[in-house]
């Protein structure tokens, strides 16, 4: 459910606004694997959010968050 993405992505701009980056890249990235499964690849949403993954960039991920398996599809 895009909505579900959509919440994600809500948090992660509050973890970026109380100043954790490695926590709003992880969600994120989830809300990323959500929009490109239920909305597509080419879809706005998921086209933004792609690009605050990108943003945060890999070094902003928490060694928690390095370790966890890859989203499905992945």
């Amino acid at each position: 459910d895009p909505r579900a993405g959509r919440s994600l992505e809500k948090l992660a701009e509050t973890e970026l606004a109380l100043n954790r980056p490695a926590e709003a890249r992880q969600h994120y990235a989830e809300a990323l694997a959500i929009f490109e499964e239920t909305l597509g690849p080419d879809d706005p949403f998921t086209a933004v959010t792609r690009a605050h993954v990108r943003q945060l960039g890999p070094d902003t991920v928490s060694p928690a968050a390095s370790s966890a398996p890859p989203a499905p599809g992945k």
